[in-house]
């Protein structure tokens, strides 16, 4: 299957562009034949995350810090819509957490580490969008996350009561 363009979906080698003209396109400009190289959307689209600055500034630990598929599953989800309530998410979060201390690495690392994985939707955006380094300790994270998403909770609640 071929795009306007010419080019071949889903092909990675070097192809080459059609002349529009022989197309029959209205208003075309009769490109010259030249090469370019397609690359899955996907590549395009995905962000290389060794370059990308992390909003999260971890401190270094002594000992590594795995955090295994069981622990992440148990962990409450908080999709930041307006009927959900941060200040619930987070006290079932810090419980959650508290189930995992392991020797060595302070609860507060923990929580850190563990948070985004507790985001779903747009809590997980807001995250993501953050500045670099706007996070280096768990009071911080906690703190920002409240504010942005405490005013949205309570609108949504204050209109269920209305109706």
């Amino acid at each position: 299957m071929r795009l306007r363009s010419g080019k071949k979906i889903g092909e990675d080698k070097e192809q080459t562009l059609v002349d529009k003209n022989r197309e029959g396109y209205p208003n075309s400009v009769g490109l010259k034949t030249r090469e370019v190289r397609m690359s899955a959307l996907r590549e395009l689209a995905a962000p290389n995350l060794e370059t990308q600055p992390m909003f999260i500034t971890y401190a270094a630990l002594d000992k590594p810090l795995k955090l295994n598929s069981g622990f992440i599953n148990l962990l409450p989800k908080f999709h930041g819509l307006a009927g959900e309530g941060p200040y619930h998410h987070i006290r079932e979060f810090l419980i959650t957490c508290s189930a995992m201390v392991p020797e060595g690495i302070s609860e507060d690392q923990i929580r850190l580490r563990a948070f985004s994985f507790s985001l779903l939707g747009n809590a997980k955006d807001w995250l993501y969008y953050m500045p670099t380094g706007s996070f280096s300790t768990w009071t911080a994270l906690h703190k920002l996350f409240l504010e942005k998403f405490f005013l949205a909770s309570r609108i949504g609640s204050i209109r269920k009561d209305i109706c």
